[in-house]
């Protein structure tokens, strides 16, 4: 039975613009029908579809969970996802991407064995069990609704707003769970994880062939034009990218996004992801027009899909408020670094790396038009947050080294300008190759700093 207390808490944990995974503990089938009706007549602008778990993959499943298709999925069988290994692990493992999307993943199972419930996720999907917003219990309506059981959704983060312990011990656990896997997709999922991680983590030599291992396996097992093959394309161009190798970045990239146009629509999320990458790429050659209409469409997608407040949307406004700022457009840039601080700040925190680039992308805007005393507490607070979750020897935290030392030398403070840089040369020694234009940039600057402190 469906009473008033659960369908007013039904109704606040469902979201039409963010994830949300529920479990309905039911008394009867009838319950399943009762909420799906209560959804449809409450939520009319979402659509949904059930997920039929018998003799599925998660393969299979994956071409529904990402289609932007549908806002509500049910899964009316959540005894079989919980028994079926290809399923539950698939969906385990790509917790990460299913949290990025809007989707309201409502799930049944029956109340009178519900503590098989617990004992199976807890073994078979540990790391999404973590991603629960909440379970109802339904009441046969002979005794006084049991109370929601809230349990605190672990809030979510990308893999890189993780610290560098947790990414470690991450990395640990999923090289131990990779020697048992036996399906080459769910392989090639994990090698893409730790390839994240190692990326993440600033060890690019690492990253670089699990990315090639994952790419080889979904142009084997998928091909070419599959989706899931162009999610490897596009992390091994943002790779070499942050290498600094750009020629091999952009055949990737385009790859990429010709596969996502074709497969998914020029209207997906990750399209407009790969709009977004290309971009950026485009911004490091230096080939402003060629970013910014690709800038423009990923913003425009991010917010038809996910709305304003999304943490998508935010990285959409920062990245074209950069663009802006290179191209002298300095009155356009400012409303949209703002907007995208604004939102990250909301949605993941104030203790993570995007918002780190957010504080670190508005020092640099304040610098840049003479506004000193907020450049330097934007540029001191991006370096601290780094420093926190990242680490002091980690790339992002490098670059926010460095800058503080341009800072300083604009500001004709010497001393702490080599200070900084020479902390900002040790790590980018240790992390990128000797080409790389980051590297040598800090070297070239260091020299210059020092003909001043002569």
């Amino acid at each position: 039975m469906l009473d008033a207390k659960s369908k007013k808490k039904l109704h606040r944990l469902l979201s039409l613009k963010k994830f949300r995974f529920l479990v309905v503990l039911y008394e009867d089938s009838n319950d399943i029908t009762d909420v799906k009706s209560y959804i449809q007549e409450h939520f009319s602008l979402k659509k949904s579809t059930t997920l039929e778990m018998q003799g599925s993959s998660y393969s299979k499943l994956s071409q529904t969970l990402y289609s932007h298709k549908y806002n509500i999925l049910y899964i009316d069988d959540f005894r079989t996802f919980l028994k079926t290994k290809e399923i539950y692990e698939g969906f385990n493992q790509r917790r990460d991407k299913l949290a990025q999307y809007p989707i309201n993943l409502v799930c049944f199972y029956p109340k009178a064995i519900q503590q098989n419930l617990y004992n199976d996720a807890l073994k078979n999907i540990p790391d999404l069990w973590e991603f629960r917003n909440g379970v109802i219990e339904m009441t046969d309506g002979k005794k006084s609704k049991i109370p929601l059981k809230d349990i605190a959704l672990k809030p979510f983060s990308s893999l890189g707003g993780l610290n560098y312990q947790s990414k470690e011990e991450e990395i640990i656990r999923l090289e131990e769970y990779l020697q048992n896997v036996q399906s080459d997709v769910l392989k090639s999922n994990i090698l893409n994880q730790l390839g994240r991680l190692e990326h993440d983590l600033g060890r690019y030599a690492k990253a670089l062939p699990l990315y090639e291992k994952s790419l080889k396996i979904n142009e084997n097992i998928l091909g070419e034009k599959h989706h899931e093959t162009a999610t490897s394309y596009n992390n091994l161009a943002t790779l070499y990218e942050s290498i600094g190798k750009y020629e091999k970045a952009l055949p990737l990239h385009e790859k990429s996004l010709k596969i996502r146009e074709k497969a998914l629509g020029k209207e997906h999320y990750d399209t407009a992801t790969s709009y977004n990458n290309l971009a950026e790429l485009y911004k490091s050659m230096g080939e402003y027009e060629k970013a910014l209409p690709l800038s423009e469409k990923a913003l425009k997608i991010s917010k038809n899909i996910l709305g304003e407040e999304y943490p998508s949307t935010a990285t959409s406004y920062n990245n074209l408020a950069t663009l802006y700022q290179l191209m002298g457009e300095y009155e356009k840039a400012l409303p949209f670094f703002e907007k995208s601080l604004k939102i990250r700040k909301k949605s993941l925190g104030e203790e993570h790396h995007e918002t780190a680039a957010s504080y670190n992308n508005l020092a640099a805007f304040y610098e840049s038009m003479g506004e000193y005393e907020k450049a330097l507490a934007f540029y001191e607070k991006s370096l601290k947050i780094n420093e926190n979750i990242l680490g002091e020897e980690h790339p992002n935290t490098a670059t926010s080294y460095n800058n503080l030392a341009i800072f300083y030398y604009n500001t004709q403070d010497y001393k702490d300008a080599y200070s900084y840089m020479q902390k900002a040369i040790a790590i980018r020694e240790k992390f990128l190759p000797i080409k790389h234009p980051d590297l040598i940039h800090s070297q070239e600057g260091l020299k210059v700093i020092e003909e001043k402190l002569k």
